[in-house]
C-alpha cells in the first residue's frame, strides 16, 4: 500500500490524533481529516433530513433506501467541494496569505504538509465520482427526473472553487442553490419519484442560510480574496453592503417559512423553526458592531461566525422536526381532538336530538382522512364532548394516515365513519 499509493499511506498511518502546528493557527485534525474538514460536514445530512421530513410529512411513500443511497450521495459531495477547496486554495498560494479562523481560511493541513497536496485532489476527484455513481441509481431508481438535480450539483461541486468563486454573483447563492433547492428538493424526489411545492418552498430556508453561513465566513478572508483574484461580494462591495445583503437573506428565510405555513403548504408545527430567530439578530448585531469599531474585523467576528454556523444548522433541523411531528400519529390526534373540543364547545347549551346530530355533522364537514395505500390503521379514537348531561353522540373514526392542515378536516367518501346515539 505504501508503494502503490504512497500519498494515501501518508494519511492514514501518522499519528492519529497528532496536532500540525502552524503559527497563528493549529490543524486539530488528523490530516486526511483536516482535508474533508468533518465539522462542516453535518449540514449536509440535516438538510438530506430535512428533504426526507417534507416527504414523510406529506403522506407519500418514502423510499428509504433511496434516501440512504441520497445521504450518501449528498456527504460525499461535500467531502469533495471540501477537498478540491483545500487543494485549489493550497495551489494557488491564497492558504499562505489567510488568516485562519475556526470558521474560515481552510483547515492548514495543506500547508502544514505540502506533501499531501496530490492526495486532497485524489480524495477530491474520488469523492465526486462516488456522489456521481450514487446519483446515477438514483436516477435509475426513481427516473430521469432527477437528473438535472444531479447534473447541476456535480457541476457546482467541481467549479466552485475554481470558477464560481470568481463571480460575486454565483459565489452568494451557489452555496445556498447546493444545499437547499438541489439536496432538500432532490432528496425528495429521490424518496418518493414526484415533485412537490412544499419541498421547494422548505428549501428556501436551507437556501438563504447556507448562502449567508459562507457570506459571513468571506468577511474576515477578505484582502486574501482580493489578492487571489476572488470576486466575492466583501471584496467587491465592501462589509456594510454585505451586511445588509445578510440580514435581507435572513428575513427571507423565515418569511419563506411563514409564507409556507399560511399558504397550507407547510403545516402549523414547522413553525417550531422561527425560534432561531434571535440568533439571527444576535448575529446581525454582533458584525455591525464589529464593522463600525473599525479595525481587524478577523478575531472579533469569530463569536458572531459561531452563532451564525449555529443558525444554519439549528434551523433546518427544527424544522425538521417540525415536519416530522406533524407526520406523527399522536400529534395528529392531539391537534384534531383539541381543535374539535374547541369548535364543538359552542354547541353544548343545545341538548335536543337535532343539535347534536347538527354537531357531528359539522364535525364530520371538518374532517379529512387520508388512506395510504393498504396500511393498517394506525389509530382508533373516539372524540366525545361532555360539557353538558346530555353529551353528544360519540363519533368513531377509524384513521389510516390523517394529515390535518391548518386544522381544517373534510370528510372524504372512503373513510370509515360510525355514529352511536
Amino acid at each position: 500500500m505504501k508503494i502503490l499509493y504512497p500519498k494515501i499511506s501518508i494519511l492514514i498511518f501518522k499519528q492519529p490524533f497528532r496536532w500540525l502546528h502552524t503559527g497563528a493557527y493549529d490543524v486539530r485534525y488528523p490530516p486526511i481529516l483536516g482535508i474533508i474538514r468533518p465539522s462542516f460536514l453535518l449540514l449536509t445530512p440535516i438538510c438530506v433530513l430535512l428533504g426526507i421530513a417534507v416527504a414523510h410529512a406529506s403522506d407519500a411513500a418514502v423510499d428509504w433506501t433511496a434516501g440512504a443511497v441520497a445521504m450518501i450521495s449528498a456527504v460525499a459531495a461535500h467531502v469533495s467541494v471540501n477537498a478540491l477547496n483545500e487543494y485549489e486554495d493550497f495551489r494557488s498560494g491564497l492558504d499562505l496569505r489567510t488568516v485562519r479562523t475556526p470558521f474560515s481560511g481552510g483547515s492548514g493541513t495543506l500547508v502544514a504538509g505540502p506533501g499531501l497536496a496530490g492526495a486532497a485532489r485524489m480524495i477530491g476527484l474520488g469523492a465526486l465520482v462516488l456522489a456521481a455513481l450514487c446519483a446515477l441509481v438514483l436516477v435509475w431508481r426513481v427516473g430521469w427526473g432527477l437528473l438535472p438535480i444531479a447534473a447541476s450539483g456535480l457541476v457546482l461541486v467541481y467549479f466552485y472553487t475554481s470558477k464560481i468563486s470568481r463571480n460575486r454573483w454565483l459565489c452568494l447563492v451557489a452555496p445556498g442553490l447546493g444545499f437547499g433547492p438541489l439536496m432538500v428538493v432532490g432528496t425528495y424526489f429521490s424518496v418518493t419519484g414526484t415533485w412537490s411545492g412544499s419541498a421547494l418552498l422548505a428549501s428556501l430556508v436551507p437556501f438563504f442560510l447556507v448562502s449567508n453561513l459562507l457570506l459571513l465566513n468571506q468577511f474576515p478572508d477578505v484582502e486574501a480574496d482580493r489578492s487571489g483574484g476572488r470576486d466575492n461580494l466583501p471584496v467587491a462591495l465592501g462589509f456594510q453592503p454585505s451586511l445588509l445583503v445578510y440580514g435581507l437573506f435572513a428575513v427571507l428565510a423565515f418569511a419563506s417559512l411563514g409564507l409556507g405555513v399560511a399558504a397550507g403548504l407547510l403545516p402549523p408545527t414547522a413553525l417550531i423553526a422561527m425560534s432561531t430567530l434571535p440568533i439571527a439578530v444576535a448575529v446581525y448585531r454582533g458584525v455591525n458592531r464589529t464593522i463600525q469599531a473599525g479595525g481587524p474585523v478577523t478575531s472579533a467576528l469569530v463569536p458572531s461566525l459561531a452563532l451564525n454556523a449555529v443558525l444554519c444548522l439549528l434551523t433546518p433541523a427544527l424544522f425538521s422536526v417540525g415536519m416530522l411531528l406533524d407526520a406523527s400519529p399522536s400529534a395528529r390526534r392531539i391537534l384534531v381532538t383539541s381543535y374539535v373540543k374547541i369548535e364543538t364547545s359552542r354547541f353544548s347549551h343545545e341538548a335536543h336530538k337535532q343539535a347534536e346530530m347538527q354537531c357531528c355533522l359539522w364535525v364530520m364537514d371538518f374532517v379529512e382522512l387520508y388512506h395510504r395505500f393498504h396500511e393498517v390503521d394506525i389509530c382508533l379514537h373516539t372524540i366525545k364532548a361532555t360539557k353538558t348531561k346530555n353529551s353528544f353522540p360519540r363519533l368513531p373514526l377509524v384513521i389510516r394516515r390523517a394529515r390535518f392542515d391548518n386544522f381544517h378536516f373534510r370528510l372524504r367518501s372512503d373513510a370509515v365513519t360510525t355514529f352511536h346515539p
